[in-house]
């Protein structure tokens, strides 16, 4: 393996004690280190340095330097990166897994800029330089000071805040008890139908089928002229 290239990023001496993690930026210099960045972005892709895609600049001791970044910077990394495990050591990136990037999106200026592109050096160098002093500058017009020190640093010193409370949940309220309905006034019984034994007015008889026998017929009553002529006598 080649040895790596030489590049003209300002590197600080070992930080000896953590340095103070501060709040979370305002909305405003979130907004400003990213556009810082997509700048970065497009003055590296016009550079077009080759890239191996090995992943051995983010194993830093195999590769032989060490990854500095601004407090900034470390508030934009951790504002998306995954979670990571403490203690962080200085031989790698705790967010490069299987050889890729799992917090791209927020990556510092330095993973940005840096590729071990011999030929990209020294462009490599002036667009740390020009960036990093727009970083500073941002730092300054906010009145936030400024920190540099290598990742594994500032990660070990990071405290998240507290997860807030959690609010109880609420008592489910009872439900009311049904209004009592209006009572629904006697109804009659329904009438039932006549029976055999239930008394019934008065009924015509039956019909008679055929005639009574002329003996059994009534006797004409008195004053009814008969319009039968009674029959002659006949004598000796």
């Amino acid at each position: 393996m080649s040895e790596p290239p030489a590049i003209s990023q300002p590197l600080l001496p070992p930080v000896s004690e953590p340095p103070a993690v501060g709040q979370p930026l305002p909305p405003a210099v979130v907004e400003a280190v990213r556009a810082i960045y997509a700048a970065a972005d497009r003055e590296v892709a016009e550079a077009g340095p080759r890239c191996e895609a090995s992943g051995r600049c983010c194993r830093f001791t195999e590769w032989g330097h060490v990854l500095f970044l601004s407090h900034l910077e470390l508030a934009v990394l951790l504002d998306g990166a995954p979670a990571y495990t403490k203690p962080v050591g200085p031989d790698g990136c705790p967010f490069q897994v299987q050889k890729l990037c799992t917090a791209r999106e927020q990556r510092p200026l330095g993973c940005r800029v840096y590729f071990c592109d011999p030929a990209y050096q020294e462009r490599a160098g002036e667009i740390t330089e020009k960036y990093l002093g727009q970083l500073k500058e941002l730092a300054r017009a906010h009145d936030l000071g400024w920190q540099y020190a290598p990742l594994h640093v500032w990660l070990n010193a990071y405290e998240p805040p507290p997860a807030p409370a959690a609010t109880p949940a609420a008592t489910p309220t009872p439900a009311p008890p049904p209004a009592p309905q209006p009572e629904q006034p006697e109804q009659p019984p329904a009438p039932q139908a006549a029976s055999a034994s239930t008394p019934q007015a008065e009924q015509m008889p039956p019909l008679p089928t055929e005639a009574p026998p002329l003996a059994q017929r009534p006797a004409e009553s008195a004053g009814v002229v008969s319009s039968r002529r009674p029959l002659p006598v006949v004598g000796p």
